[in-house]
């Protein structure tokens, strides 16, 4: 059995590719303004959503009707 070349240039794609992404660097200073930014817009309204969802579970009326 031979082998192809065009196994070769997958490889060497895939090397390339796991080098461009190591190389990336983040700065960790603005990795934290990021996530307060992000959580600036997010809490907010979760926040919201969880109080109206026990507003509406404590304005509820009981089910009092029996089923006897």
């Amino acid at each position: 059995m031979e082998q192809t070349s065009s196994n070769t240039p997958k490889l060497a794609d895939e090397k390339q590719h796991n080098t461009v992404q190591d190389d990336v660097y983040i700065d960790p200073q603005e990795e934290k303004a990021l996530l307060r930014k992000l959580d600036r817009w997010i809490v907010p309204p979760v926040m919201l959503l969880y109080l109206f969802s026990l507003v509406l579970l404590f304005t509820k009326e009981p089910n009092n009707h029996d089923s006897y």
